[in-house]
């Protein structure tokens, strides 16, 4: 009976370390970002929202401005100009439009195929702080 118990938590232990192995295969990332700070590209070090778009490029949002990493289109960097340093508090990308909410000034409606805004909806906070 000895042999037998001995047989089965050889077994178990063999599965264990097969699904172990196995689960870590699948949770490597393919691609990994370093640590990203202002020294690297983003306009404040206070982060308010983050975004990933379907071409896998990291759209932050701080309080002094947007930054779009592996932005290489003058598409992005066009959107990123007219944004400005404006506090981003929200990001959302709907099929060809990017919205971007400002704390004070507004909602902007970028396309996202043309990098032209679209539509602006002024903020009634803005009145008020002036």
């Amino acid at each position: 009976m000895f042999v037998c118990f001995k047989g089965w938590l050889q077994r178990i232990t063999l599965a264990f370390l097969i699904e172990l192995a196995v689960v870590s295969a699948f949770a490597q990332e393919s691609k990994l970002l370093s640590e990203i700070d202002i020294n690297s590209g983003l306009p404040s070090n206070t982060v308010r929202c983050l975004k990933l778009d379907n071409e896998h490029r990291l759209w932050v949002g701080t309080d002094n401005g947007l930054g779009i990493f592996e932005a290489n289109t003058d598409i992005q960097k066009k959107i990123i100009n007219t944004i400005g340093s404006k506090s981003i508090w929200s990001i959302e990308i709907k099929d060809c439009f990017v919205l971007i909410g400002t704390r004070y000034d507004g909602l902007y409606i970028f396309n996202k195929n043309t990098g032209q805004l679209s539509f602006y909806y002024r903020s009634c906070l803005n009145l008020f702080r002036q």
